[in-house]
């Protein structure tokens, strides 16, 4: 119930001087902001809005979003969501909420989350519903009018989240990182995970879709070395 709030700061000389905090999000409402990423949307190709700013964070539960056009460092011209639970990505559990620009335009979030997302092939994960990688995307995302809230499809199961966790750190186990290929229709998806081995440790496991976050390969182990050390 502690008051907590996300806040951007804008550079327009390369970093060498900011803009004061614009807070878009300030609760004493229960709310955790927590684990906040931007991306911003650099192409001008068909479907896509360039210079459109995209703020996500997860409140542990719901993960919302907001976003921005132009001017970025006037609250302005942010979505009027200020002090309220509004515009949703998803209504669960999620964590590290990872916000891409795909090839089409569209705005694809990875998280950990609580709740299975949609299997697209043959799944090799454990049926559990108490961790996995998934992958959300508002696929009209770059060709939505602001201030307009933007549509997401539902969840998509990338894959079960096995870490084993890390010694001496706190809440990092299975927390994702997600690029987009701009010149394809590949996403590539990366999380620790210990399912290779029998030391009760970690690998970096990739995941990659070949069509815009649809459907997704099996886990592979992309770390070196031995499984056991």
């Amino acid at each position: 119930g502690l008051r907590s709030a996300i806040a951007i700061n804008v550079s327009r000389n390369g970093g060498r001087t900011w803009s004061p905090p614009v807070i878009f999000q300030d609760d004493d409402l229960g709310g955790l902001n927590d684990k906040n990423w931007i991306v911003v949307d650099n192409s001008d190709a068909p479907g896509h809005h360039k210079g459109r700013v995209y703020a996500i964070w997860d409140r542990v539960a719901p993960v919302v979003y907001n976003y921005c056009d132009a001017n970025c460092d006037q609250l302005k011209n942010w979505l009027p969501d200020f002090q309220t639970l509004d515009p949703l990505v998803w209504p669960g559990q999620g964590l590290g909420a990872y916000p891409v620009v795909l090839q089409s335009g569209a705005l694809g979030i990875s998280m950990t989350s609580l709740t299975r997302g949609i299997p697209t092939r043959q799944q090799d994960e454990p049926s559990t519903d108490l961790d996995n990688q998934v992958f959300i995307q508002a696929p009209l995302a770059g060709t939505t009018p602001w201030p307009a809230p933007l549509a997401f499809t539902p969840p998509v199961q990338i894959g079960g989240n096995q870490s084993a966790g890390q010694i001496a750190q706190r809440a990092s186990g299975g927390m994702p990182s997600t690029a987009a290929d701009p010149k394809s229709n590949t996403v590539y998806h990366v999380w620790d995970d210990g399912r290779f081995r029998s030391d009760a440790k970690n690998d970096i496991v990739l995941s990659k879709s070949t069509d815009g976050g649809v459907t997704w390969s099996s886990p592979v182990r992309i770390s070196g070395g031995p499984t056991n050390d």
